[in-house]
């Protein structure tokens, strides 16, 4: 005989917009909003964006700052090592016809030269990648919700403006770990019944 046991939908209040949350069946849990269970880590991760597999990890909410600066700080030093490369090269080629010192200085330093090749190529991506996740900051959206559409036909609850999204992702302190014994679930316990939220607020 197979037993079918039924969950109530339990959801928290997020601006003035309830949202539902999910029940992990894997984690036994009531995921947080906007924590998703990533299959290759095989755990649930508070404010999941994606996982990274250059990282070899998850990408969420303790460690989103982390990752940004990572990407904000390489497409830097590759703008550095470029600029610096098309420099030298210049000055190896000085002496050559107006336009054309670059291509001069790339035949006496060929190694120069595919450092300046191999960050440029890689300047594209980083450009991109970094562009993507200003934008995601700036109006509060994770990249899983991004690639899902999840705020494509309706209003984003967290989103609170420009400065507000990026001072909430980028200078709030670190919270503790959900995982560790003792750490306790802000998420169960702030959790109500959705249809009882629904009836006050009709009431």
């Amino acid at each position: 005989q197979v037993q079918v046991v039924v969950r109530r939908q339990r959801g928290v209040v997020v601006n003035g917009h309830v949202v539902s949350l999910k029940y992990c069946a894997t984690c036994n849990i009531y995921r947080p909003p906007r924590c998703s269970h990533c299959k290759v880590c095989d755990n649930c991760v508070d404010r999941f964006d994606h996982h990274c597999p250059w990282l070899g990890t998850c990408v969420g909410r303790r460690n989103y700052v982390t990752f940004v600066s990572f990407v904000l700080a390489t497409t830097l030093l590759a703008c550095f090592v470029m600029g610096s490369s098309l420099y030298v090269l210049h000055l190896e080629g000085a002496n050559g016809l107006m336009g054309m010192s670059i291509f001069l200085g790339a035949q006496r330093h060929p190694d120069v030269a595919g450092l300046a090749v191999f960050t440029c190529l890689s300047l594209l991506f980083l450009l991109l990648l970094s562009g993507m996740h200003i934008m995601l900051l700036s109006t509060n959206v994770t990249t899983s919700e991004q690639m899902k559409g999840v705020w494509r036909d309706r209003e984003n609850v967290y989103d609170r403006g420009i400065w507000v999204n990026v001072r909430q992702a980028m200078c709030s302190p670190v919270p503790p770990s959900l995982v560790w014994p003792g750490s306790g679930d802000s998420a169960q316990s702030a959790a109500f019944d959705v249809e009882q939220a629904v009836g006050a607020d009709d009431g």
